[in-house]
C-alpha cells in the first residue's frame, strides 16, 4: 500500500525482516514499543497493528469501498 516491500518496511522500522515476516503471519506478536513505531511511521490506528480485529475490519472495507 505504501509502495513498500517487507525488506524496506523492516529496514524502516529497524527490526529484521524475518521478525517482520513473524508479524505478520501471527507467529509472535510486536511489543509495544514497535507497534507504536508501525503505526506512526506507517501513518495508521494502533489498533489495528495490535490487532483489534474490528478496526481491521473497518480498514478493508473502507479500503474495498475505495476500489
Amino acid at each position: 500500500r505504501n509502495g513498500l516491500n517487507q525488506k524496506s518496511l523492516a529496514k524502516l522500522l529497524g527490526i529484521s525482516p524475518s521478525r517482520l515476516s513473524d508479524y505478520i503471519s501471527g507467529k509472535c506478536e510486536p511489543t509495544l514499543k514497535v507497534a507504536r513505531e508501525i503505526s506512526r511511521k506507517l501513518n495508521i490506528d494502533a489498533n489495528i497493528v495490535l490487532g483489534d480485529n474490528s478496526q481491521i475490519d473497518k480498514c478493508a472495507t473502507v479500503y474495498k469501498n475505495k476500489g
